[in-house]
């Protein structure tokens, strides 16, 4: 659950002017002023704070993923190969001085780096991030290379959306619900399987 809430917001200001057009010519005749219709303005979309947490698509090229960061330096990912296998999950709680540099153990579920793809726990996997002022550094290690990327926005509720996942909670009550959808486990011998009627 989310404890922090967020202090910077962003404002938009659109001032909207009429234009006063006047008629006029060599007579001596006077015309009423004609108004013009105010100009459309089109606000730019609202920049979202990239923080010090919050859900984040990644793209490392040879896999993408989500990754949540929570207030309590809580980490959560998980990692996608060809839009729709489940090929990770790291996770586990980062350090105060957590960076790309500076990167911490993690728990990484890897489920398809072995012959079978059942899934392996890596055993040295290690994370760092660091948060800028508009991006998101990150850099993963395990058996088969280090991984780095870079994100530049929050993930939104939906494409075309002006609400983030994590600055913008949805309730449950919208979200309740059946589902389905793949699963995967490490270390039980089983490949990755679908899942219906997911309540």
């Amino acid at each position: 659950m989310k404890t922090l809430e967020l202090a910077v917001r962003l404002a938009l200001v659109t001032t909207l002017a009429s234009l006063t057009a006047c008629g006029g010519g060599g007579s001596s005749t006077t015309s009423d002023p004609v108004a013009a219709a105010p100009a459309v303005v089109t606000p730019p979309p609202v920049a979202v704070p990239i923080g010090t947490a919050g859900v984040f698509d990644v793209n490392y090229g040879q896999f993408r993923g989500v990754y949540t960061f929570l207030d309590d330096n809580s980490f959560y990912g998980i990692h996608l190969v060809g839009g729709s296998t489940l090929a990770g999950h790291p996770h586990g709680t980062l350090s105060a001085a957590n960076s790309v540099t500076a990167r911490d153990p993690i728990g990484w579920a890897n489920f398809i780096d072995d012959a079978n793809e059942v899934g392996a726990q890596e055993p040295s996997g290690v994370f760092g991030r660091t948060f800028n002022p508009s991006s998101i550094d990150v850099s993963i290690t395990g058996s088969m290379g280090t991984f780095k990327t870079t994100a530049t926005t929050q993930k939104l509720q939906f494409a075309g959306s002006a609400k983030t996942l994590y600055n913008d909670p949805i309730a449950l009550s919208v979200v309740a619900g059946s589902y389905q959808g793949i699963v995967r486990t490490a270390g039980i011998n089983q490949k990755q399987q679908n899942v219906t009627g997911f309540t």
